[in-house]
């Protein structure tokens, strides 16, 4: 997940055509690794990642294995910026409100656990900041998808 800055076209439905050449660099990296956007899925509400002005264009992106599109909750790009942070400008006396020209993304997951045996839990956690931390350092490491698909316990970094 992240700003890709680069443009992929009509890869995701309703977007302009325009594919840049990082763009088509990263669709080649999408086919062969067999890698979905999840903006383009249900999942994923709101569309345009990025508004300056009257320009509307989307160059950030969440990535997922396609056989774990699935463990997308929920994907949010808040093109209201009601999640956005801001900051308030005071000049010759106006105070305005500055919003970023990026929209926030957030992207809920399906984490699947056993409890008790063979017992199949979903549970919606948060991820603490210390979790996030070292959630950052194991992705340095390895892929996303084979941290999902170890039997190691992840749940130390995050809250109920």
């Amino acid at each position: 997940m992240g700003d890709f800055n680069c443009k992929i076209g009509d890869r995701i439905e309703g977007n302009k055509l325009e594919v840049t050449k990082a763009g088509k660099l990263l669709l080649q990296l999408m086919d062969r690794e067999e890698l979905e956007v999840v903006n383009n899925s249900e999942q994923c509400k709101g569309k345009w990642t990025r508004v300056e002005k009257l320009n509307k264009s989307i160059l950030d992106y969440i990535i997922i294995r396609k056989d774990d599109i699935t463990k997308i909750k929920e994907a949010i790009i808040d093109e209201e910026k009601i999640m956005a942070p801001a900051k308030i400008m005071s000049e010759e006396g106006q105070t305005r409100t500055v919003f970023s020209d990026h929209n926030v993304i957030i992207c809920k997951f399906r984490w699947t656990g056993y409890e008790g045996g063979m017992k199949r839990v979903e549970k919606e956690k948060i991820m603490t900041a210390q979790g996030y931390r070292k959630f950052e350092k194991l992705v340095r490491k390895e892929k996303i998808s084979d941290i999902w698909d170890k039997e190691g316990d992840i749940s130390q970094l995050y809250e109920e």
